[in-house]
């Protein structure tokens, strides 16, 4: 009996590490940017080490998908390289990701680009007028920002149900013990 009420305090001490998954702590672009220079490559740094199947990909106002050259997974970090940088628009990182601890975690973020497209190309050469990914932003202008979608784990609505099953029961068991 004792060691059931070590367990239950435990659990409601820590609770953080019945609950935990790895979670986002930086990227860049950040949530809600705005920028102002073309956008080339993504940066998402998470709080625990990642597995290789994890990867992102990236929406035009919320449909059409940016080609991305390469996805790389170094430590905690998930990086990919755009074919074509990003220009006018909202865009949305829909990333998914395999956690040291083996569970899958699908969130996303937002950010907009207001630069333009360049006349010139660095060898003087004239640019493209516009980039697929320009095009598919085009409409852009009139729509509000997109919030950041969250899911809710199975495991951590199981984790937290048992919890409570838990304390229930050890309320239960000391109830009996002294009556």
């Amino acid at each position: 009996m004792k060691k059931l009420l070590v367990i239950l305090l435990l659990l409601l001490v820590f609770p953080q590490s019945v609950l935990a998954h790895t979670g986002l702590e930086s990227s860049s672009p950040s949530t809600d940017e705005t920028l102002q220079n073309p956008v080339t490559e993504i940066t998402m740094k998470f709080n625990t080490e990642l597995q290789p199947l994890s990867t992102f990909d990236v929406t035009v106002n919320g449909s059409d998908k940016v080609p991305i050259d390469k996805v790389t997974v170094s430590g905690a970090t998930l990086k990919g390289i755009l074919k074509e940088p990003l220009t006018k628009g909202t865009y949305t990182v829909n990333w998914k990701i395999l956690g040291e601890d083996g569970h899958i975690v699908e969130k996303s973020y937002s950010f907009r680009v207001d630069a333009k497209i360049p006349e010139t190309t660095t060898h003087g050469q004239p640019a493209p007028k516009e980039t697929p990914a320009a095009a598919a932003a085009a409409p852009d202008a009139a729509q509000s920002k997109q919030a950041p979608q969250e899911s809710v784990s199975p495991s951590g609505i199981a984790a937290v149900v048992g919890v409570l099953f838990l304390i229930i029961l050890g309320a239960v068991l000391m109830k009996r013990r002294n009556s």
